[in-house]
């Protein structure tokens, strides 16, 4: 992977990620898990992508969840830094403006059952709105983070930054460019046939922090085949 022996970046730095112990290797495919899809499949849910008027998404969220029982609604916002003042802050912003994604039993009919309140449509496939495939699974990851896409963890080796957790890291593979000044790498996101650069943050920690957490899980991981 091209990333993996290190992308330039936006001021000078380059970029690649390392996993975090063995727990962290597992591909995004495995992160979604085949439990998680078997389980849903045996609840009969499925997910779907609404389209809302811009600036109404967490409305139209609260909405579906209070008049809609079995339904759970997310938007899709993210962790990022602002400096005001000289001083850098964090704070949470919707990354994917009008989208709100569900997850719902697979038999209901959303566009007569869920309320039309700021509701422009329902996104279908070939008439369905049940997501399948590539698009099914980003829905997933989001709802993995509950819509909420954290600040990644990473630290600086030389000139390398080196993502260790979090979104980043499982969107390693498209991972385009790195600002280390600015702590963010975008990324494309990929859904309804769209590619969608976004930009994503990250919080830097020590090597010698990141060689801690490392023996822990090691140590964890021992504790456990002892038992």
């Amino acid at each position: 992977m091209g990333e993996r022996n290190g992308r330039k970046s936006t001021d000078g730095a380059r970029l690649s990620c390392v996993p975090e112990g063995e727990a962290m290797a597992k591909t995004e495919t495995e992160r979604a898990g085949a439990p998680a899809h078997e389980a849903d499949a045996a609840e009969g849910a499925a997910y779907g992508c609404l389209f809302c008027i811009t600036g109404k998404e967490q409305s139209v969220v609260e909405s579906l969840q209070a008049l809609c029982p079995g339904v759970r609604a997310i938007t899709m916002r993210k962790i990022r830094y602002r400096t005001c003042q000289r001083v850098k802050r964090t704070e949470e912003v919707i990354v994917l403006p009008s989208y709100v994604f569900f997850r719902a039993p697979s038999y209901i009919e959303p566009a007569k059952d869920f309320p039309r309140d700021n509701l422009v449509r329902v996104l279908r496939v070939d008439g369905d709105w049940r997501l399948s495939g590539p698009d099914e699974q980003f829905v997933r990851w989001t709802f993995r983070y509950d819509g909420l896409l954290s600040l990644s963890t990473a630290y600086c080796e030389n000139e390398r930054v080196k993502i260790v957790s979090g979104p980043l890291k499982d969107k390693e593979g498209r991972i385009q460019r790195v600002n280390k000044r600015g702590l963010s790498g975008q990324v494309l996101l990929s859904f309804n046939g769209r590619s969608i650069p976004v930009w994503l943050g990250f919080e830097l920690i020590t090597p010698l922090a990141q060689a801690g957490r490392d023996a822990a899980a090691r140590n964890d991981r021992v504790r456990l085949n002892d038992e």
